[in-house]
C-alpha cells in the first residue's frame, strides 16, 4: 500500500492501543470502587470527545505529510526516501523555535501588550540570528552528517 499503508498503520495504533489498554484494565475497572454507571458515563464522555481529537490528528498528519504523498504520486518510492531524508535533516532546525514557542506562549499570553511585544521582538531577533547561523553550519556539515546517519546513498552531488 506504499505511503498510505504506512500512514494507516500509524493511525490504527491509537485505537488498537486503547483496546489493548481496556483489555488489561478490565479487571481493575470491574473491581474498582467506582460505580459501573460512573465508569460508563466517564467512558462515554471520553469517547465523545476523543473521536474528534483522533479525527483531527489524522487530518493533521495528512496535512503535515501531504508533501510525501505528492512526491510518492509523481515519483518513485526511492524519491520519497531521498525527499524524506532531506526534510528530516532540515526540520531539525525547527526544534528550538518550536520548543521556545511552546515555552513562551503562556508567558506572552499572560503578559500585557507592551511586555508581550517586547518579549516577542527579542525572541524573534535571537531566533533569526540563530537560524541563519545554524542553517549555514547545517549546509556545510550536510555532506558529513547525512552519510553518517542515513548512509552514503542519500548524498546527491
Amino acid at each position: 500500500m506504499g505511503v498510505w499503508g504506512a500512514m494507516i498503520t500509524q493511525w490504527l495504533l491509537v485505537p488498537i492501543g486503547i483496546l489493548i489498554g481496556f483489555y488489561f484494565l478490565y479487571d481493575v475497572l470491574k473491581f474498582s470502587f467506582f460505580k459501573p454507571i460512573a465508569i460508563k458515563t466517564a467512558l462515554r464522555d471520553l469517547l465523545s470527545y476523543g473521536w474528534k481529537v483522533f479525527l483531527g490528528s489524522i487530518f493533521h498528519q495528512i496535512n503535515l505529510r501531504a508533501d510525501v504523498l505528492i512526491v510518492n504520486y509523481f515519483k518513485s518510492p526511492s524519491a520519497v526516501g531521498l525527499y524524506s531524508v532531506g526534510v528530516t535533516y532540515t526540520e531539525l532546525l525547527r526544534l528550538l523555535p518550536s520548543a521556545l514557542g511552546s515555552v513562551l506562549f503562556p508567558r506572552v499570553s499572560s503578559s500585557n501588550d507592551e511586555e508581550a511585544l517586547g518579549i516577542t521582538c527579542q525572541v524573534t531577533r535571537l531566533l533569526t540570528v540563530f537560524l541563519i547561523f545554524s542553517s549555514i553550519i547545517s549546509l556545510i556539515l550536510a555532506p558529513i552528517i547525512i552519510p553518517l546517519f542515513f548512509g552514503a546513498k542519500f548524498i546527491l552531488l
